[in-house]
């Protein structure tokens, strides 16, 4: 699933890529799983590393996680920010497996299954491993959330560019008013 572990987005007109590496099925130790990030060289023929990778287990000693109180689990659907360069969004899922209930004679009296015990939106500098901001995402916790599906935009940036279209509409309509009322006279 290509989501969670990756994502391409243009910061400041430059194409960005960000992937964790080492996150999946073969995932070994927050030491060996490393976030690195890239960007698209202006003629648009190779790839340059970004930034310094950072590996998990960095990302997790880093003060500012461990103040925040947020779980050291593997960090998914990691998206760059648009307008900020160097951020970076990410969800953690802390979740708990529940191991199945067998009874004395082999039989399966409860599957296996996971819980959800929290959910969290950090906002991260990959430049200066710190969290900038991290939010609570359900309550209760959601298992939806293991497998988000973001994309970067600013919808900011929409409103701002609409509003300022109907602002400029709005005196290219008074100039021509003003225009026809001159032709009257």
């Amino acid at each position: 699933m290509p989501s969670v572990h990756r994502s391409i987005v243009c910061v400041s007109g430059v194409i960005k890529f960000v992937a964790l590496f080492g996150c999946g099925r073969d995932f070994r130790t927050p030491a060996e799983a490393m976030l690195k990030t890239w960007a698209l060289s202006p003629d648009f023929k190779e790839w340059e590393e970004d930034t310094r990778a950072l590996s998990i287990a960095d990302i997790w000693a880093s003060e500012s996680f461990n103040q925040m109180g947020l779980p050291h689990v593997i960090p998914v659907s990691p998206v760059l920010s648009i307008t900020e360069d160097g951020v970076m969004y990410a969800v953690l899922n802390d979740i708990e497996r529940v191991p199945a209930q067998i009874d004395d004679f082999g039989n399966v009296v409860r599957r296996g299954h996971l819980v959800a015990k929290a959910n969290y939106m950090i906002r991260f500098d990959i430049n200066q491993n710190k969290v900038l901001s991290s939010t609570k995402l359900s309550e209760p916790a959601s298992l939806s959330w293991t497998t988000p599906n973001f994309f970067a935009t600013d919808f900011t940036a929409y409103l701002s560019d609409h509003k300022r279209a109907e602002d400029e509409a709005g005196k290219v309509g008074a100039r021509a008013k003003g225009k026809r009322k001159q032709m009257e006279y």
